[in-house]
């Protein structure tokens, strides 16, 4: 599971860091995710440094919130 987020607004990166995500290092990115990292408009003011993307894996066989009461 991927997703960008701001690095440094407390609810978002620090939050999903909790959740179990990582920072994605370049070489690791997707060619889709690279895509919309680089696409125009993409809420980058400077570049990117204020913004992350991240990955959480999850095990074949389990998706996230299923231990959760039906």
């Amino acid at each position: 599971m991927t997703l960008i987020t701001f690095r440094g607004v407390p609810w978002n990166a620090p939050y999903y860091e909790r959740l179990g995500f990582r920072e994605l290092a370049p070489a690791e990115l997707t060619p889709g995710l690279a895509a919309l990292w680089a696409a125009p408009g993409a809420g980058r003011r400077d570049g990117g440094s204020e913004r992350v993307c991240m990955r959480r894996d999850i095990p074949p066989g389990t998706r996230p919130g299923a231990d959760a009461n039906p």
